[in-house]
């Protein structure tokens, strides 16, 4: 048999990143997840920037590279 495990997109979640667009802000997905399954969640919840793949700790520095770049 198969077995499979998904997340779940909280049903606000589309409309909080659609309110963020609105305001002219740039939203991003951060997670440990694998590209694909992070590429796909993003797309349901309307995020085009995802970096995915990575641990907690490279989190923190791809977040002070975003805020050096002035993206944050």
């Amino acid at each position: 048999g198969i077995v499979a495990v998904a997340d779940m997109l909280k049903p606000e979640a589309r409309a909080v990143v659609r309110a963020l667009h609105e305001l002219g802000l740039e939203v991003a997905m951060l997670t440990g997840d694998t590209r694909m399954t992070a590429e796909a969640i993003a797309r349901q919840a309307g995020i085009e920037r995802v970096i995915a793949d990575i641990r907690p700790e490279q989190k923190a520095a791809e977040i002070k590279r975003l805020q050096q770049g002035g993206r944050l």
